[in-house]
């Protein structure tokens, strides 16, 4: 029989970023929440250039975890094309995810969310009107009572299994990732560089994301394999950084396509990656993680929880689209089409000043100093893609 002091009107699995944004939004209206972490402490090197925007930083207002500004990006396509583009402000931010993921839970607790710690979450139990959630905690089994589950337990979520969610990683819809810790003198602390290579990138790109002067989160995300994202990687490094030295490695994937993808059902969300909410084309998983856990709080606060679904689309989907139509129109390219868009982008670029850049405003911009792009994006597309193009552009 579970006791009063195991009864809660939502249980969060995982206490990551979209975990911990669940949480804090809940707690902060009065909700009773446990937050269920699998780890002795939160906050661990885990998969991700760690980059932000400047309006996700300006959203959340980190007092600590941020490691660098960014005021220039590189662009290498091919080795054949170099271009740098500046910011009389700031493209974003650089974290030490080990010190925001932890800033983020610290902030939920202190909004009244339960921690617990240590302890993995593997089944749940329809109830009537509540689930019921078991827990491994130190070998022991611990059981409590919910109306609302949250999985926000990264790829592949155990939670959303257990509730009757399709949670496998779908072939062409996965970033496979390898990334290593850096040290070389030649990183620029302001500076984050993308590569983009047909034979050591395929399907993705490298990135170099400083953590300070001299160090740096090195990585290369590709669509076909690990091996492929380790071969790629490691001669990004031979060409790149050849006298640099790995301080530490990572691998893992990265799920996306979760907007066309169920992510509720009865009583269960799915938030972050465990909803497979990353970006197409970028991987990037910080932000959607968020915003997911705070859409799906305000779901359940308003008490319709059913909504979640259509509210991230109408919140995440323009992005999402216009990611979606530049991943499949990109990596469709031939290379030596690639080489020539990037020269009329590097023509038109090379040591300018741009203003914050989201998805809109980047494929614009794209399009207006490249022509040859907007004709490559009206052949490449269907009737459905040409005419939300010409809505963008418009």
């Amino acid at each position: 029989m579970v006791s009063t002091q195991q009864v809660y009107d939502v249980i969060v699995v995982g206490g990551g970023p979209a975990g911990s944004s669940t949480a804090y939004h809940l707690a902060g209206q009065g909700r009773k929440v446990l937050i269920v972490e699998k780890d002795r402490e939160v906050g661990r090197n885990i998969l991700c250039a760690e980059g932000i925007s400047k309006g996700f930083h300006d959203l959340v207002k980190p007092e600590r975890g941020v490691a660098s500004e960014i005021k220039k990006i590189r662009i290498i396509v091919e080795d054949e094309v170099d271009f740098t583009v500046l910011s009389k402000s700031s493209f974003g931010f650089v974290l030490e995810r080990k010190i925001f993921d932890r800033l983020l839970f610290e902030r939920a607790v202190e909004k009244g969310a339960v921690p617990l710690i240590n302890s993995r979450f593997f089944d749940l139990k329809k109830d009537g009107d509540y689930y019921r959630v078991f827990v491994n905690q130190g070998g022991q089994t611990q059981e409590f009572l919910s109306r609302y589950v949250v999985g926000a337990d990264g790829p592949g979520s155990g939670v959303g299994l257990k509730a009757g969610i399709r949670t496998e990683l779908k072939e062409g819809f996965v970033h496979y990732c390898s990334q290593v810790y850096l040290f070389d003198e030649s990183i620029e602390a302001d500076t984050i560089l993308f590569y983009f290579s047909e034979r050591l990138t395929p399907g993705g790109y490298g990135w170099v994301f400083p953590k300070r002067k001299g160090f740096a989160n090195v990585g290369v995300g590709v669509d076909n394999s690990w091996s492929s994202a380790e071969i790629g990687l490691t001669l990004f490094l031979e060409k790149y950084f050849p006298k640099g030295k790995i301080l530490g490695s990572l691998k893992g994937v990265v799920p996306w396509g979760g907007l066309e993808e169920e992510v509720y059902k009865d009583g269960v969300f799915l938030v972050g990656d465990a909803g497979r909410l990353a970006d197409p084309m970028s991987g990037g998983g910080i932000a959607n993680a968020y915003i997911s856990g705070k859409i799906a709080a305000e779901s359940i606060i308003e008490g319709n929880p059913e909504s979640y679904s259509d509210r991230l689309k109408k919140i995440l989907g323009r992005d999402y689209q216009i990611s979606t139509l530049v991943k499949k129109v990109f990596y469709s390219l031939k290379r030596e089409e690639l080489v020539e868009v990037f020269k009329d982008l590097s023509k038109n670029l090379n040591g300018q000043y741009l203003e914050d850049i989201n998805a809109v405003s980047a494929l614009k911009l794209v399009l207006s100093v490249s022509p040859r792009l907007f004709g490559v994006l009206l052949s490449h597309g269907g009737i459905k893609i040409n005419e939300f193009i010409r809505k963008i552009v418009s």
